[in-house]
């Protein structure tokens, strides 16, 4: 663990700090904002010339923890997301969003298939 909090998105500049936070997943997920921010704009009846500055925060609290009421094994951490796009008039438009997250393998573990799961699979197949 890094303990490290915040990752910061410049998606405009497509900058991403700190890099100690990238993982793979991570940086696919960004890369593909990044990619989806111009559609935004367009579909939004906007164009890309009148914005400024486009940026994301994400933030942890890690000093809270509560177990995952889904997933009781892991233990999840508040966060705030942060959206904030300026305009070329320097109007801000922003917009905070709150949660809470726990770290998600990188890896899926298939567990046991039960007899039950192998006879809907069959049943499935006719």
């Amino acid at each position: 663990m890094t303990g490290l909090n915040k990752l910061e998105i410049d998606i405009l500049k497509n900058e991403i700090k700190p890099i100690e936070l990238l993982t793979e997943p991570i940086q696919k997920s960004i890369d593909s904002y990044i990619k989806w921010f111009p559609l935004l704009i367009k579909d939004s009846n906007s164009d890309l010339d009148l914005i400024k500055e486009a940026k994301l925060t994400i933030e942890f609290d890690l000093s809270k923890s509560r177990i995952c009421s889904f997933a009781p094994e892991n233990m999840e951490n508040p966060y705030t997301c942060t959206s904030s796009i300026i305009d070329d008039r320097d109007k801000e438009y922003k917009y905070e969003f709150k949660d809470w997250w726990f770290p998600e393998a990188l890896v899926i573990v298939q567990k046991e298939t039960t007899w039950w799961t192998k006879y809907i699979q069959w049943i499935r197949k006719k």
